[in-house]
């Protein structure tokens, strides 16, 4: 890692100076998340995908009503208790 780093600055080196000054902001915009990501606790990162990250690619692939509340039939029950 540390060879492919040399090489990369190396070959910055010979940017012209306008072009040195934009790869050395999008370095430290780089330095500055891979830190953040180290000092960030566990608790904070996500374990899995969401449940919705993991359909969010079904939604829209079936025709009927964008929301079925919109036909009360469908409501019908809805929040009712089936135990008594």
């Amino acid at each position: 890692m540390t060879q492919q780093l040399d090489h990369i600055f190396r070959r910055a080196s010979r940017l012209p100076e306008e072009e040195q000054q934009q790869f050395a902001k999008q370095v430290a915009v780089l330095l500055e998340r891979l830190e953040q990501e180290a000092t960030e606790p566990e608790a904070s990162k996500p374990l899995s995908p969401t449940g919705y990250e993991l359909s969010k690619h079904l939604a829209g692939i079936i025709e009927g009503p964008r929301d079925l509340s919109y036909n009360p039939k469908y409501m019908e029950g809805f929040g009712e208790s089936t135990q008594r």
